[in-house]
């Protein structure tokens, strides 16, 4: 049976990660974001630039992986994980990274693939060596996408409380805004004896946090994405004295006025 062109191999090896890519642009279209966008510009630049002859551009396949597990995209996946708020969220982080991970085994099949197969003139029939290959690095890949679940949420870890509660009983939590910049109301009184929830409403563009940090037991961190909302919960006992500040742990929030206090009320 002769052989695959590099021009065949590389749309074969380039197909698992483009479906994956595309079938969550479908699938999730309420929700999408820059993230599945952006491997689908790195899967369109590797194959032209493979169609080209060119098998470094196979390398371009792993710009997106890399990206995703250190920029600020990882802090919203893995909220997206575990956050209780929206079941087509989680699906998303799942789409966005087993895509992911097919695009790390796209590349790496395509680079053993053009140097395994000879190639052969464009009439020429799938070559079995290249079939299985692409066949192993499909589960390859798909094995990888579920391992980064577990990465990102390790590299990135977010804080998320409420997760028993229902959407009425969410909806039904004193509300407190965080805006581009500043948080409303600035003042949450909280239960000496006992724990306080709110529902944390993002309606901006910007991710926030609502952070306190006392070096001590009541730290908390809880981060919002864009134009989500998640529940965080104040234990009124952990608060040394009367009141404790929060503000927005990200970049130059807090300096640009994004700052309020938790005040304890006794009795």
């Amino acid at each position: 049976m002769s052989g695959l062109t590099h021009r065949d191999a590389a749309m074969l090896s380039a197909a698992p990660a483009t479906f994956a890519a595309l079938f969550a642009l479908r699938a999730l279209r309420p929700v999408v974001d820059t993230t599945l966008v952006g491997i689908l510009v790195a899967i369109v630049v590797c194959v032209v630039g493979l169609f080209l002859g060119r098998r470094w551009a196979a390398v371009t396949f792993l710009v997106f992986p890399v990206a995703l597990i250190v920029s600020p995209a990882a802090r919203d996946l893995s909220f997206s994980l575990v956050s209780p708020d929206s079941t087509a969220w989680r699906l998303h982080a799942i789409a966005s990274l087993v895509t992911a991970g097919l695009s790390v085994a796209s590349c790496a099949t395509m680079l053993l693939v053009t140097t395994l197969v000879r190639p052969a003139g464009s009439g020429g029939r799938g070559s079995p060596v290249g079939g299985r290959v692409v066949a192993v690095g499909t589960l390859g890949g798909s094995m990888l996408g579920v391992g980064m679940i577990g990465l990102v949420q390790l590299v990135s870890p977010v804080q998320v409380f409420g997760a028993g509660l229902d959407a009425a009983e969410r909806d039904a939590l004193p509300k407190v805004a965080l805006v581009n910049f500043a948080y409303a109301p600035l003042d949450l009184e909280v239960d000496r004896d006992g724990v306080t929830r709110f529902l944390l409403v993002n309606p901006s563009d910007l991710p926030h946090t609502l952070t306190i940090d006392t070096g001590g037991p009541v730290d908390v961190d809880v981060y919002v994405p864009a134009r989500r909302e998640v529940v965080v919960e104040i234990e009124g006992s952990s608060v040394p004295g009367s009141e404790v500040a929060f503000f927005c742990g990200i970049g130059d929030h807090a300096e640009q006025g994004m700052v309020g206090r938790v005040v304890v009320l006794d009795g």
